[in-house]
């Protein structure tokens, strides 16, 4: 066992409390941050009989969060982790808040003005989640995500380099989440959908098994000319297409992607990070694929 844990003076919300904000949860918890959890439904009532269970190699432990009914209180940051199709109603029922730093988790095609109109401007610290997992049983299985995979990545929406993006790239180093600072964060958005939503697209044309779809080697290279399809469109289109690894699709030859994809779809990685959220998300996965189409379109018909 280590040292006593660190305490920290930041009081950070968690709003949304599935998988990813639970894993969020849990790593800043154990870093010494209070955390406070929001969150209603199954969810809610999991954690008020049980508390917040995670699961490591072969025990069941408990993390400490405090669980709230809103967001009234005083918060530093309020991390907003539900799922697409929710986000309008999570940001109405924090319009009123008293925190001025709402970090928004959710993938989001369409741009920040309709946030930042119920929220009030400067509010919104646009991010994305490196996280991925399940709840079963009302235990966490799941963890943040590799760094080479996939890091936790946030900017102002200007991509300035304000005192509460440092005071958030702190938060994260003391709980060892891997990170990046996104000048761009609204192309950075763009460019993961343009990848995610083909992923996603595999496993349901796939039959919805992840093995299934990475044995299948018309699939997987299907999978590999819609992504690279999308990134194309981006780039002609005055995208950056960020992070830098993603410019890998553009750059390596398709079978060698193809194989890759293939490999990752059959590990247990793709499984935790593809297939378990394709399964229990789709009616987000298709909201994102009917949005992230449509924005294609308009920017194919503008060129």
């Amino acid at each position: 066992m280590g040292g006593a844990v660190m305490r920290y003076k930041e009081r950070l919300l968690i709003f949304g409390c599935g998988a990813v904000g639970s894993i969020y949860a849990k790593s800043l918890s154990l870093a010494g941050y209070p955390v406070s959890v929001c969150t209603r439904g199954q969810r809610l009532s999991e954690l008020s009989k049980r508390g917040l269970l995670y699961r490591e190699g072969n025990r069941t432990l408990r993390c400490p969060v405090r669980l709230v009914k809103d967001s009234a209180g005083s918060y530093d940051f309020i991390f907003v982790t539900v799922r697409r199709e929710q986000a309008e109603e999570a940001f109405r029922q924090l319009a009123d808040s008293e925190c001025k730093n709402i970090v928004s988790m959710i993938n989001n095609p369409d741009g920040y003005e309709s946030w930042e109109k119920i929220l009030g401007r400067g509010r919104l610290i646009p991010a994305f989640p490196g996280a991925g997992g399940s709840i079963e049983g009302g235990v966490l299985y799941g963890g943040l995500t590799p760094s080479f995979l996939q890091k936790t990545s946030f900017g102002e929406i200007g991509g300035e380099r304000t005192a509460r993006i440092y005071a958030l790239k702190r938060i994260f180093l003391r709980s060892h989440i891997p990170f990046a600072i996104c000048p761009r964060m609204y192309d950075w958005q763009l460019c993961h959908l343009a990848m995610v939503v083909p992923l996603g697209d595999a496993i349901y044309e796939g039959g919805g098994n992840h093995i299934d779809a990475g044995r299948s080697r018309a699939l997987m290279k299907k999978t590999v000319r819609r992504i690279r399809s999308n990134l194309w469109l981006l780039k002609k289109s005055g995208i950056r297409i960020l992070p830098g690894e993603m410019k890998l699709f553009l750059l390596l030859p398709e079978p060698v992607l193809s194989a890759s994809l293939s490999a990752f779809y059959c590990s247990e990685s793709g499984e935790r990070f593809i297939y378990r959220h394709a399964e229990k998300a789709r009616a987000e996965m298709e909201l994102l694929h009917r949005e992230l189409y449509r924005i294609l379109k308009k920017r194919r018909e503008v060129q």
